[in-house]
């Protein structure tokens, strides 16, 4: 080695200084193997085999494509209505919370433009889904709060405990009665529901009527409910009564969606469903090629943030996969 090439090089990998001493990358490896190492693995075999299969199929991907995807995302995240400056601070605060610089940034918009390109050819509307999603756009859209337990048994003992607690709030004023009742279900779903909503006092996100994934008993019940008024014991899940235990909702609103008519709304809604579509696919398609082997991690470090760190397959990194409500159900009633 050159005279003073040595030194040169210890000082490339020195990446801080600590009370005067310098601190290598060697000294942060493990540290951030085990923490991050997993995510960044994926998405270095994700950034691999899609430029691959990109080359295979003489995709061009360019700064058009780039700024493509950057606008995309910026519609996802804070919709179509936003300004300049408003998609810049909705993208910024999505960077931040997933700690993506400059280099996983544009990583991760080079992948989505890959997977978009690969899978354009596949999404397909039909009249048929314009239609059923027209009439989920149209169906009311309901405001509840929800209560579950591991029985329809032990629902229809906390729906009695939860009428005499309302009761006794209410002091025997007839007009105070709706109050009481949302407060006490509230108290009892903090107390112990078992639906992760139980820690918002029972606060299920609004939902329409004609959503499929959540379930039917739940959305039949608020059909038939005036508002304020507590469902009787709604049975879960298909596999007997108990099979997905029970639950009860208080309806707190009902309110009818306007979206126009059929005809004004079809460009949009096909817009929608076609989004829908291809994330879809892309997802899918990110999760086949993390699945395929092929990887072998050498590293003690990498392979523990692997095992431990690596979000589900289900959230590929770069494409956006919608979170199922608590009790939603991915496979509809």
């Amino acid at each position: 080695m050159a005279a003073g090439a040595e030194p040169a090089a210890r000082r490339a990998q020195v990446v801080a200084l600590l009370d005067g001493r310098e601190v290598g990358r060697d000294d942060l490896w493990v540290a951030l193997a085990e923490a991050a190492g997993g995510q960044v693995t994926r998405e270095m075999v994700l950034d691999s085999r899609l430029a691959a299969l990109a080359a295979s199929r003489k995709l061009v991907i360019n700064e058009q494509s780039l700024r493509a995807e950057r606008a995309a995302l910026g519609e996802v995240l804070g919709g179509a209505g936003l300004d300049v400056d408003g998609v810049e601070r909705v993208i910024e605060a999505f960077r931040r919370e997933r700690g993506l610089g400059p280099a996983r940034f544009e990583s991760l918009l080079r992948r989505n433009a890959i997977l978009r390109a690969l899978t354009n050819e596949r999404v397909s509307v039909t009249e048929e889904q314009v239609v059923a999603e027209y009439a989920r756009a149209t169906a009311p859209v309901a405001r509840v709060l929800l209560y579950t337990a591991a029985t329809t048994a032990e629902a229809g003992r906390a729906r009695r405990e939860i009428a005499t607690r309302a009761h006794e709030l209410a002091g025997g004023v007839e007009v105070a009665l709706r109050g009481a009742l949302v407060a006490a279900f509230a108290e009892r779903a903090l107390r112990d529901s078992t639906d992760p909503t139980g820690g918002a006092g029972g606060v299920l996100p609004a939902f329409s009527l004609a959503d499929v994934t959540i379930p039917a008993g739940i959305r039949r019940a608020c059909e038939g409910m005036k508002e304020g008024e507590m469902s009787n014991v709604i049975g879960l899940g298909s596999a007997g009564e108990d099979g997905g235990g029970g639950a009860l909702v208080v309806l707190l609103g009902r309110e009818e969606t306007k979206v126009g008519t059929l005809e004004e709304a079809r460009p949009r809604l096909r817009v929608a469903i076609a989004r829908r579509q291809q994330r879809e696919l892309m997802d899918a398609l990110s999760r086949e090629l993390l699945g395929q082997p092929g990887l072998v991690v050498m590293d003690a470090s990498l392979a523990y943030g692997g095992q431990n760190r690596v979000p589900s397959a289900g959230a590929a990194p770069g494409v956006a996969v919608p979170e199922a409500g608590s009790v939603r159900d991915p496979e509809g009633p």
